[in-house]
């Protein structure tokens, strides 16, 4: 125990003399508290029990409040993500609750001056100051909470320190290491684009190398920028001027954050939930993959053409089963190539858009990977007809920090296969819910053979064990949670 704290005792000492008062002790306090809340790591949860006692006063103070509770975000209403299904469930939920008298009041993209992207439908808006002030002016929030680490959280951000407004955060997406990888993939597809010559010579080498170095330059400059989001400066300050709670989705990625430089004090543990009622085992169709005028109920007339969906059913029709599932977008960050190269029996069935589909599909053509069927997107309401239907749902990704998609699937009895990184290893904790395949950085093909693996016990698993499972996960529960960790605002808050 001594020696632990010997390098405390250093710094404390260290600091204390070299400024020759002692107008540092306090922050060097703080940091001692940072560095042995760090080592005795306990994340911060709502207290066991504490909903059933006292889950109708939570309620109570927020409704006598009377204000609404402002969130602002990067995400649109029309995106189809995780971030967007938290959005409206937790509206649904706190309306439920309080029976309409608890409001949230979203501010996005779409009502202020920008441009749009047409990559995942994002929009960059522009929120001034100005702006702002009047919008917290009018609305007097009891709490404010910033939802996404985007341009409009950042603008709103810095005016909530400036005007020393405390806030709360949320973490959904581990965004470093994706873009880090995906320049990595970028620097790759350019190389061997040029053919055999250039891809195995110096120039190729050169560009693999030169993504390999910005890769990791963007990697380090998007976790800074996400620190900063969060935390005014880290360690010293972080209770003064940062996030008052940075609200994360498991316990695995809130260690994470905090072995990246976050202070842990600010961790708070949020859970996800299922809306258990919509996905549920009574959607089983086992005609669904089999005949076109079945799949032909959920499929809007003009993606028909779209997706050439009729040519897709063909080689589902001859594939046949058992359906391995995947629903979500077709992009980088959720590395379905892992998914798309397993050597399993049956068809692998893509539900989702993205900038990888045409990619995949001409991969599929030249015969890099087979068995597997791209439907497009298909309504929110009619994908638990998906996830009933299928035999197991594959997760490949490895930058989700949490992957709803995982408990939507469970819930329908259907067994998912995911790597064992952060998301899913928290997500999927009971063998009663699916498996988990070992993932090594560099080893792609033996990745993809361990995930097979996993697919051949995941298929065994019993349906009910796994809907029983998902069961334990309820967005009530999360709901309650978010309203416990806000940082609540006084009645007469005064807006300069």
């Amino acid at each position: 125990m001594i020696l632990r704290l010997l390098p405390i005792i250093f710094i404390y000492s260290s600091l204390l003399f070299a400024s020759g008062t002692n107008t540092c002790l306090p922050e060097t306090l703080n940091y001692i508290h940072y560095l042995e809340r760090k080592q005795n790591f306990s994340l911060e949860r709502v207290p066991e029990n504490y909903f059933k006692n006292f889950k109708n006063f939570l309620i109570k103070e927020f409704v006598d409040d009377g204000r609404p509770i402002l969130v602002v975000t990067d995400s649109r209403w029309n995106q189809k993500s995780g971030v967007v299904t938290v959005m409206k469930v937790l509206t649904d939920e706190v309306e439920k609750l309080s029976g309409k008298k608890i409001k949230l009041k979203f501010i996005t993209p779409d009502e202020f001056p920008g441009f749009n992207v047409k990559y995942q439908d994002l929009r960059f808006s522009y929120l001034d100051h100005k702006k702002f002030k009047e919008i917290l002016k009018a609305e007097n929030p009891q709490a404010i909470h910033l939802m996404v680490e985007g341009a409009l959280g950042a603008q709103a951000r810095d005016y909530l320190i400036s005007k020393k407004i405390p806030f709360t955060t949320a973490y959904h997406t581990e965004m470093p290491p994706y873009v880090e990888e995906a320049v990595k993939k970028i620097a790759g597809h350019i190389s061997e684009s040029g053919g055999k010559l250039i891809n195995e010579s110096a120039i190729g080498s050169f560009i693999k190398k030169a993504g390999d170095f910005f890769g990791k330059g963007l990697n380090d400059l998007t976790s800074f920028s996400y620190r900063h989001f969060h935390s005014y400066k880290l360690p010293l300050d972080a209770t003064k001027r940062g996030s008052r709670g940075v609200l994360v989705p498991t316990e695995s990625m809130a260690k994470k954050l905090i072995d990246s430089g976050y202070d842990a004090r600010q961790i708070r543990y949020w859970s996800h939930g299922v809306n258990t009622e919509l996905f549920n085992p009574s959607y089983r169709n086992t005609k669904l993959f089999k005949e076109w005028d079945e799949l032909a109920k959920f499929v809007k007339p003009e993606n028909v053409v779209k997706y050439k969906l009729e040519e897709e059913f063909k080689l589902l029709k001859q594939s046949g089963g058992p359906y391995s599932l995947f629903i979500g977008r077709v992009a980088p960050e959720k590395n379905l190539i892992d998914f798309l190269k397993m050597e399993t029996p049956g068809t692998k069935v893509i539900v989702g858009d993205g900038p990888d589909l045409e990619i995949f599909k001409a991969m599929r053509a030249r015969g890099e990977i087979k068995n597997a069927v791209f439907l497009g997107s298909m309504k929110y309401e009619d994908l638990p007809v998906f996830y009933a239907s299928s035999d197991v749902f594959v997760f490949p990704s490895l930058t989700d920090t949490f992957g709803l998609v995982q408990l939507e699937a469970a819930a329908t009895g259907t067994p998912v296969i995911a790597y064992k990184v952060q998301g899913p290893i928290d997500v999927i904790n009971s063998p009663n819910g699916g498996r988990l395949a070992e993932h090594i950085k560099g080893a792609d093909p033996e990745n993809v053979k361990r995930l097979e693996a996993a697919w051949n016990e995941a298929i065994k698993i019993d349906r009910k064990k796994v809907r029983e499972f998902a069961e334990a996960n309820t967005w009530e529960k999360s709901s309650l949670e978010f309203m416990y960790f806000l940082h609540r605002l006084p009645p007469k808050q005064i807006y300069k």
